[in-house]
């Protein structure tokens, strides 16, 4: 079936439910359940239809109130995977309103259902088998639920849909646990709610029957249970929430749950005065599981996570503190924003993940202020979401969905990083107190119920009414989220009529703008004009909406510049015209400098051409004299790629990053007046300049860095006091560089010259860097000091292939890794097997005997730095064709399945490479993964075009600054 959507006229009020898990049973585990579904019934029906999947259902029946009792009806069933049909011989009684309110003095209808299935054991979905090892060799079982998106029904027959709301009382019948265990410390059974009773089986021995409290109203998919051994650490919020880190006995929880309880029981009373809304469940459980297909999963009251992003020691990486505390952060606000308050449907799945990306940065801020986490932001979660939006095979945020496989697919980043994105663009345009005022009367209007994306712009737009901010909330997201794609923002100096651009326009183009003008008269408040009436030679340039700028005072002096701007849909293959209909609202900050004095601008940008007409504070300056400073996008709240189409504009933006590196890496106050750029607008330019494939604006942006940083080092002005202080600004822009080199590296790396050059490049980027922070970690060194260390390590070593580096690495590996900080391990296992000829058995044996989560995932991922092709292919022969079909049986219908398929293949950058995979996955379908197939084939093909047509330069400009070999006999360093 294509569409498997449920009859909205029968809907389940509560569910009871009772699971026995048999997880030892011969020659199958598997479980067996009975429940009993209270049903709302608006119409006259004789027919019941639900979800359940691989479940073996008998004794299926309805009973309705009699006056001689309970009256019992059988079912006769229809199946039709995943839905179960269930026929009874007369109509069922209408006991629910059209609204499914329920009528005074009608019959409550009860359906009953048993059933049966089998632990899964391949896939880790709905009701499976996760299993584990005691430092004793002991393998032991634990029975976990993952129901995202659509896998209630493998455990439980339901209504598996997001609308579907009902409250749920569990009971699992377990085996008896020893008496005298600590029940504070040891837990043998766990759901959403907290245990109301556990009771001896009247008549199974060795059996306890645990019964779980009522829950809140919610969808199937937050239904969670948890069975088998696990250990516990407790703690408790400031309101009287008690929170719990629980893992399998294996880990040594007093130890390595204390970092994730900090965080949980900080973030949620965040969120509570944030939302203002307390939280509703009297317990929040977090569960570490040994298999676990998502990082994490927001069961309401019972999150469960991977293990590696969940448990860590005290000496872990400063990269795996910031994933654990954004992925806990994460999860916990969902209990307001997708569990309190839920989709309607799986189209609007971005207001689940979408609104978390963007709180779980907001939460993180507040619990670790020091890490700067909305820098990161911008390099981290937008890039993301540009990246992937600049494909044809793309999808629109809100993207229509009918069966799982389409379901599973769109848990992506254009969901989460695109969606969180566009928030963070919405919450800054509106302003962040107006927006969260919005946010709160969104909640509260729909608690324990269900929401579409107009919902929340309803919210929000009367709260930008409320004060007075001039925004149509719905008109401005609407292309946002219902068309792929993000815009390319190409800016002309109008002030230099000679170098206009001469577009043709459509005529289409002509009406819409003429459209947009009249409608632009009537709300805008800049005090910019039209351009000169359009004529078939030249476009239709309309006055971009001023939104807001800081009052000056009266009598000041001002001088005009003007800019024109040209929108587009930006696409890795090339900008393409956007239609009338399709153009984006496009918020555009600006910050402008003269003569002494500063101003911010928030444009609206509407219109295929748009002009920009600023009033500067200054005198009026002579033709001849040097223009009054901007800088584009200031703060980076447009989701859009920025192009300067004169050079002349292009230098004069990379002046202002010059200008403003003293205060990003010194820290030295800017000058009063001057236009500046922040660390976050730095790299959002360096990635602009990168995405739009112009390589040498790129490299100049990467020069003026390194020859800031050559000078501060040879001053005095950066050394190891200053570089151990960090608080983050120097590790995003190096960290932005690395990006970017590594992806040249990618495209031309079957250009030995251009290797050679950029490696230098490197070399001089990240060698000053390690030489002042050394190997080993000193006292008082902040974590974004160790990340930084740990960076410029892994730079040199991998990407540029310092000798000096690698000899030293290797030295570790000999002389003992105890030494080593956590953060510089990957790179230091890279060494040992790209450039030792038995390193890679080495490692494999090293990772054999290793139980330390991250340091065996470090270990993982260096396997995959070998040159040896048979290697590679022992390291990935799970992916080859003849293991396909046990590859797919594992993976497929979870959220892991794309991620593998674009891990696997997202690296290469040649055209032949893009046929192969292209027919690899032709030959090969893997449903759930095809739209990641498509867009990885896409990026390839775009690679290869980019290394073609810009070689030569980039040849070129390594030869006249010296870093090819041919030119330079700098050793490597």
């Amino acid at each position: 079936m294509d569409s498997l959507r449920l009859p909205s006229s029968i809907k389940p009020v509560h569910y009871d439910i009772s699971i026995t898990p048999e997880m030892d049973a011969q020659p199958e585990p598997f479980f067996a359940g009975t429940e009993c579904i209270s049903l709302r019934i608006s119409e006259p029906t004789k027919t019941i239809v639900l979800h359940a999947l691989e479940l073996e259902l008998t004794n299926v029946h309805v009973t309705i109130p009699a006056p001689d009792g309970p009256l019992s009806i059988a079912a006769t069933l229809t199946l039709d995977k995943p839905i179960v049909t269930l026929t009874f011989p007369d109509e069922l009684p209408v006991n629910g309103t059209a609204d499914m309110k329920p009528i005074a003095g009608a019959p409550d209808v009860l359906l009953h259902l048993d059933f049966r299935g089998e632990f899964r054991t391949s896939e880790l979905c709905g009701f499976y088998r996760s299993t584990y090892s005691l430092p004793d060799g002991t393998v032991k079982s634990l029975g976990v639920t993952q129901f995202e998106p659509t896998d209630a029904r493998r455990a439980f027959p339901c209504f598996d849909e997001p609308s579907f709301k009902a409250t749920f009382t569990l009971s699992l019948v377990v085996p008896a646990w020893p008496s005298g265990e600590d029940p504070q410390r040891i837990v043998h059974a766990v759901s959403n709610m907290p245990v109301q009773s556990t009771d001896t089986h009247p008549t199974t021995p060795g059996k306890t029957i645990v019964r779980f409290g009522r829950t809140p109203i919610m969808s199937t998919y937050l239904l969670a249970w948890v069975c088998g051994d696990l250990v516990r650490l407790e703690g408790q919020t400031e309101s009287g929430t008690v929170v719990s880190v629980m893992a399998t006995p294996k880990w040594d929880i007093e130890k390595q749950a204390h970092f994730a309880l900090d965080v949980a029981t900080k973030c949620i009373p965040f969120f509570e005065k944030l939302f203002d809304i307390r939280y509703p469940l009297p317990k929040m459980d977090l569960l570490a599981i040994p298999d676990f297909s998502a990082g994490a999963m927001e069961n309401f009251g019972a999150v469960t996570y991977r293990e590696t992003r969940l448990l860590i020691d005290e000496d872990s990486s400063a990269a795996i503190k910031q994933a654990t505390c954004r992925t806990v952060c994460h999860e916990i606000s969902h209990m307001w924003f997708g569990n309190l308050v839920t989709m309607e449907w799986w189209t609007y799945l971005w207001l689940n993940e979408g609104f978390a990306r963007w709180a779980e940065y907001l939460a993180t801020d507040y619990v670790y202020p020091e890490w700067h986490v909305w820098d990161s932001f911008v390099s981290d979660v937008s890039e993301a979401a540009l990246a992937l939006d600049s494909l044809e095979s793309s999808h629109a945020i809100e993207v229509p969905v009918k069966n799982p496989a389409e379901i599973n697919e769109i848990f992506d980043n254009i969901s989460y990083s695109k969606g969180g994105s566009v928030i963070r663009m919405l919450a800054s345009t509106m302003g962040h107190d107006v927006f969260v005022e919005g946010v709160r009367e969104y909640l509260k209007a729909h608690l324990y119920s269900n929401a579409t994306s107009e919902n929340l712009w309803v919210a929000l737009s009367a709260a930008a009414q409320r004060h007075n901010v001039s925004l149509n909330v719905s008109e401005f997201m609407a292309p946002w989220i219902r068309q792929m794609g993000c815009p390319l923002l190409t800016v002309y100096d109008a002030d230099r009529p000679q170098k206009q651009p001469q577009p043709q326009p459509s005529e289409a183009q002509q009406a819409a703008a003429a459209s947009t003008q009249e409608s632009t008269n009537t709300t805008s408040t800049a005090t910019a004009t039209a351009a000169a009436a359009p004529t078939t030679a030249t476009p239709v340039v309309l006055p971009a909406t001023l939104l807001g700028g800081l009052d000056l005072p009266e009598g000041t002096p001002l001088h005009k510049r003007r800019f024109t701007v040209l929108q587009q849909r930006w696409l890795r293959s090339g900008a393409r015209e956007l239609t009338p209909e399709a153009l984006f609202r496009v918020p555009l900050p600006i910050s402008t400098h003269s003569g002494g004095s500063s101003r911010q601008l928030m444009f609206l940008l509407s219109s295929t051409w748009s002009q920009l007409d600023l009033s500067v504070p200054g005198p009026a300056q002579p033709e001849e004299a040097h223009p009054a400073e901007v800088f584009m996008n200031s703060g980076v709240v447009a989701l859009a790629r920025i192009r300067f189409a004169e050079d002349a504009l292009f230098q004069e933006v990379l002046r202002v990053v010059a200008n403003s590196l003293p205060h990003i890496v010194l820290g030295v106050p800017p000058p009063a007046g001057q236009v500046t750029c922040t660390v976050a607008e730095t790299v959002r330019l360096l990635k602009d300049c990168y995405a739009l494939r112009q390589t040498l604006r790129y490299l100049q942006v990467a020069n003026v860095v390194q020859c800031f940083m050559q000078e501060a080092f040879a001053r005095g002005e950066l050394n190891l006091a200053h570089v151990k202080a960090q608080q983050g600004p120097t590790l995003l822009l190096m960290n932005a560089l690395a990006s970017g080199l590594g992806g040249l590296m990618l495209v031309f790396g079957e250009d030995d010259e251009i290797m050679a050059g950029l490696r230098q490049l490197g070399r001089r980027l990240f060698g000053p860097i390690s030489g002042q922070l050394g190997w080993r970690k000193v006292p008082e060194e902040s974590d974004q000091a160790s990340l930084l260390r740990s960076l410029a390590i892994g730079m040199l070593i991998g990407c540029c292939e310092s000798r000096p580096h690698i000899d030293r690495a290797l030295e570790f590996v000999t002389t003992g890794m105890h030494e080593l900080p956590s953060d510089c391990r990957g790179a230091v296992y890279s060494a040992l097997v790209k450039f030792t000829p038995d390193g890679y058995e080495r490692m494999v044996a090293m990772h054999e005997g290793c139980d330390v989560p991250e340091v065996k995932r470090n270990m993982l991922s260096a396997l995959g730095a070998t040159r040896d092709p048979e290697k590679l292919a022992k390291t990935l022969e799970y992916s080859c064709s003849e293991k396909i079909g046990a590859f797919l049986e594992r993976f497929q219908g979870g959220f892991m399945l794309p991620n593998i398929v674009g891990a696997l293949v997202n690296y290469f950058t040649s055209a032949a490479k893009a046929d192969e995979i292209e027919r690899f996955f032709r030959e090969h379908r893997v449903p759930g993964a095809e739209r990641t197939a498509q867009q990885a084939v896409e990026r390839i093909r775009a690679c290869a075009t980019w290394a073609q047509s810009d070689a030569p330069l980039l040849r070129k400009w390594l030869q006249d600054e010296h870093l090819c070999p041919s030119a330079s006999a700098s050793p490597a360093q």
